[in-house]
């Protein structure tokens, strides 16, 4: 037996075994634990019928489909009949023998793949509400020629195009005072369900911060806007073609005049350049529907919050759905912090990276913030439990100071940096980060998920 107490065996099973429920059973000292698991003969199918639908559908949606194949062992396509069967259950959290069969469909002379489809007309019918139903297709197939029958399944769930947003982290959140405050918002569907790519395009997405003083007064931030892609275009085109215009301009009067060239709006040259490094910095959020900000909190702050507002355009030619404004689905969700307990003008140290996506072998970047003077700052790398490695950095004047670190194999997942220097009357001031590091840039890894085999909801491959 091992040390760590787990042992794999394996049990060779007879070439005839008797067909039935067997039972393992495993003695240490007087503990005794059984395990059950049925034994009986397998027989390789001639051929299989694959059902394929998308994980969900929603309600919006005009009806619900997929697409049905077939093949023998060699992968040559099977001819044949096929009769599909929809049943429903809402809400999906009910058991499997509630399904309620509403509708029958026959497709002749199936060849390589045939689409089907079922209007959700005739699925609202049959339950209360379509939200958080699941339909079932049950597929039973005759082949042609040996006229032997195949049976397959696939599963579909209808959810609401509700979308919510939601900050990381889980409240009570604290900033520090002087300090900035980063964090990240996330756009999902109502279930946790990412967002598709091109309703992330056509939205907006907005963050107004308001701070509150000490001496009661509330103070708005300057606001984060992300607009929609095709805003954001039109936008970066009309920057480019006022820079046009006025260069166009100038060396008219250059001609004529023998002006300088500076009679051109800088303006127009800082409005298109800042359009367009905020494309990249908005690309996370059109693709995958994470956003990551951050807000400078003014000293003299003793209460945060922090306004999102999410606003999808509706496509021209398709009417508003239920649930939705006039110009398209929307959400909103608010955020609110207090004041870390030090309180304002209290001595504080930030740390923050500007590495992301940490990898062995390169650099981490950190940046350390401090409104207290002192001539040096320590910090020590943890990870797995283990010091890896500490060390002390110079201030100098700046109140920013930003140094690398090399990133080991033996700071991998992650690792944990703590920032800690002293004030002058011998108070220890401590920030701490965790950044996630990847070990595997060298491999390729890919992970799928096989729904051509058990639709039991009892083991995934």
């Amino acid at each position: 037996m091992p040390r760590l107490g787990v042992v794999s065996l394996d049990l060779q099973l007879p070439t005839l075994p008797p067909e039935g429920w067997w039972t393992a059973r495993v003695q240490a000292g007087r503990q005794i634990h059984e395990k059950k698991f049925l034994v009986k003969h397998f027989y390789e199918p001639l051929y299989e019928i694959f059902v394929e639908m998308p994980a969900y559908h929603l309600t919006t949606d005009d009806s619900i489909g997929g697409t049905l194949t077939g093949s023998y062992a060699t992968d040559k396509p099977i001819l044949g009949n096929a009769t599909l069967i929809y049943s429903v259950k809402q809400p999906y959290t009910k058991t499997d023998d509630e399904f309620i069969e509403i509708a029958t469909q026959h497709l002749n002379n199936v060849d390589v793949e045939e689409d089907f489809s079922l209007s959700l007309n005739e699925v609202a019918g049959k339950v209360e509400d379509l939200d958080r139903a699941e339909i079932k297709v049950d597929v039973e197939f005759t082949a042609h020629f040996t006229m032997i029958k195949s049976h397959s399944h696939s599963r579909t769930r209808i959810i609401r195009p509700n979308v919510k947003l939601s900050f990381s982290g889980t409240p009570p959140y604290v900033f520090k005072p002087g300090m900035p405050f980063m964090q990240y918002i996330t756009v999902m569907y109502a279930d946790g369900e990412p967002l598709e790519t091109d309703r992330l395009e056509s939205s907006s997405l907005s963050l107004l911060a308001t701070v509150t003083t000490t001496q009661g007064k509330q103070v708005t931030l300057p606001e984060i806007k992300i607009p929609s892609l095709a805003n954001h275009y039109q936008e970066s085109h009309d920057a480019r073609d006022a820079l046009a215009a006025e260069a166009s301009s100038t060396d008219e009067s250059l001609e004529e005049e023998e002006q300088d060239l500076n009679r051109i709006d800088i303006g127009h040259a800082e409005r298109f350049f800042t359009l367009h490094a905020q494309y990249q910095e908005f690309e996370q959020y059109r693709k995958l529907g994470i956003y990551r900000f951050e807000f400078p909190i003014p000293a003299n702050t003793v209460a945060l919050r922090i306004d999102a507002q999410y606003v999808e355009s509706a496509p021209e030619d398709e009417p508003s759905a239920e649930g939705a404004t006039t110009l398209g689905f929307s959400a909103f969700e608010r955020l609110r912090a207090t004041a870390h307990e030090s309180g304002p003008h209290s001595p504080q140290i930030h740390l923050s990276t500007s590495t992301h996506d940490a990898t062995v072998g390169h650099f981490a970047v950190m940046h350390v913030r401090r409104n207290f003077h002192t001539d040096r700052f320590n910090y020590m790398i943890l990870s797995k439990g283990l010091m890896i490695y500490s060390s002390s950095e110079p201030t100098g004047l700046s109140n920013i100071i930003t140094f690398s670190i090399t990133v080991s194999a033996s700071m991998s997942p992650q690792f944990t940096i703590v920032v800690y220097a002293m004030t002058a009357d011998a108070e220890v001031i401590a920030d701490s980060l965790t950044v996630p590091v990847t070990s595997f840039d060298n491999m390729q890894i890919d992970l799928n998920i096989n729904q051509h085999k058990d639709h039991s909801k009892k083991t995934v491959e």
